[in-house]
């Protein structure tokens, strides 16, 4: 398979699959939004990972997925009209990848503490600690990530679109073993660590029998569970290519091989997207999930049209009054003869 045919199912591939994605990830970031910021669900620690999950999971479509997407799909040349905006978008881009990662590991620290039978343990995570950890991870990764608006550059990819890149050299190296671990490497041994604990946290608890768990509280562990077996499948090719380019870093490389990781790397990068895309969605594959969908619409629907359902309401209890006056009667007519 020639270079050209690569670059051009490259081009291809994230004009249609990085739209698709696009798509869905921002209607079912909506949609969880809409079941996440009830006051019901508000009240939730894990609620609240969920939501900052969802709303900077937002801004990483919106802005590390679109710019690839219009710059290399649909030739829009972002960088080329305003070479200035790249540092941002190098900055901004890695920012908003690498925060939703760790808003998961805090998710799944809160049910590992959740589910232990020491109440202590269970009464570690709060309301105050779930905002501390949600904070300090948004400003830490802001501030780590900063060495990006001096190592960026802008790069043109196959001679016919141009990219925001890093600079090579020891800025590059730094990005290359920072992906490696602190973005891909580390949430995935957290994420798995904590869900092996929580595994075994459930378990002591069916045997012992000692706590029970809220069909809300249930379903959190469920969505959670599912969502971290998918951050796994779909990242843990990213830092098995990470690697691979600090091995290879010195390794002089023909123009097809070149070709060839890049389409490599386009392949691992899609599935990273589709992560972020498909997060939503999962959320919605529990049928606590989709009762909750269900309340959250019927509560706007009640504050859009409160006469309607008032109404509604009104001709139910009228109809119940009716029912029961009728048996009243039968009851009456049935006594008479005595």
């Amino acid at each position: 398979m020639s270079t050209t045919v690569l670059a051009a199912i490259n081009v291809q591939g994230i004009r249609i699959l990085h739209s698709i994605f696009i798509g869905m990830g921002n209607l079912g970031t909506v949609i969880n939004l809409f079941i996440f910021l009830r006051e019901k669900m508000r009240k939730q620690i894990c609620s609240l990972f969920f939501i900052a999950y969802l709303i900077t999971n937002f801004g990483r479509i919106n802005f590390y997925t679109l710019l690839p997407t219009l710059n290399i799909g649909f030739g829009v040349d972002i960088f080329g009209k305003y070479p200035g905006f790249c540092p941002y978008r190098r900055y901004l881009g890695d920012v908003l990848l690498i925060i939703p990662n760790y808003l998961l590991v805090c998710a799944s620290l809160d049910r590992m503490l959740f589910t232990s039978s020491n109440a202590n343990t269970r009464s570690r995570m709060n309301r105050r600690l779930a905002l501390f950890l949600i904070g300090g991870n948004i400003l830490f990764w802001s501030l780590f990530n900063i060495y990006l608006f001096f190592f960026s550059q802008i790069q043109v990819l196959n001679g016919i679109s141009t990219i925001c890149s890093v600079k090579p050299g020891v800025g590059y190296t730094f990005y290359t073993f920072h992906s490696l671990i602190d973005v891909e490497t580390i949430p995935i041994l957290l994420m798995t660590g904590f869900g092996i604990q929580t595994i075994r946290h459930v378990k002591q608890m069916r045997v012992r029998s000692n706590l029970n768990f809220n069909k809300r509280d249930r379903n959190f562990i469920t969505i959670l569970s599912i969502q971290v077996v998918t951050f796994i499948i779909l990242r843990l090719p990213n830092p098995i290519y990470y690697l691979y380019e600090v091995i290879t870093s010195s390794t002089i490389k023909s123009s097809n091989r070149v070709a060839i990781e890049n389409f490599v790397f386009f392949i691992v990068s899609l599935l990273g997207h589709a992560e972020g895309a498909a997060f939503p969605w999962i959320n919605l594959m529990t049928s606590g999930s989709r009762t909750e969908l269900k309340q959250a619409i019927n509560y706007i629907i009640q504050k859009i049209h409160p006469r309607a359902i008032g109404n509604t309401t009104t001709a139910s209890n009228v109809e119940i009054e009716g029912q029961n006056i009728q048996r009243t009667n039968n009851n009456i007519n049935a006594i008479a003869p005595i």
